[in-house]
């Protein structure tokens, strides 16, 4: 597997698929779980600001928490920009490398005045 990070000015287009551990064969599951943890932007607004697109018809329902600071938009193409529809989340706030998530099941809430880099440039 080759790892490259995303930087400013590009994008990453992901791609699912579910295969049985033993025979490498496709699996097609019932429902499961897909869940973004860190959607940010740095403070400048001509750097990065972060964007996840999904197409529709790859979700049946998506949640967000009430303290989100993402916006989020139906377009009337798909992500590729093909016939079809999506949903884009978008960053409204600086994120911080102290306010990354480090474990999926110990998340909480870091608050800018918490956040040893707040005053760092970005």
């Amino acid at each position: 597997m080759e790892i490259q990070q995303v930087r400013d000015a590009s994008i990453a287009h992901l791609e699912f698929s579910f295969v049985d551990a033993e025979t490498s064969g496709p699996v097609s599951l019932e429902q499961f779980y897909f869940t973004v943890f860190d959607v940010d932007m740095q403070r400048s607004e001509n750097r990065h600001k972060e964007r996840l697109c999904v197409d529709d018809d790859q979700y049946d329902e998506y949640v967000l928490g009430n303290w989100t600071n993402l916006d989020v938009n139906a377009q009337s193409t798909r992500c590729d920009g093909s016939e079809g529809t999506s949903t884009t989340f978008l960053s409204t706030s600086a994120g911080f490398e102290c306010d990354n998530p480090t474990h999926p099941l110990h998340l909480g809430t870091v608050f800018c005045d918490e956040c040893e880099q707040r005053g760092a440039g970005a």
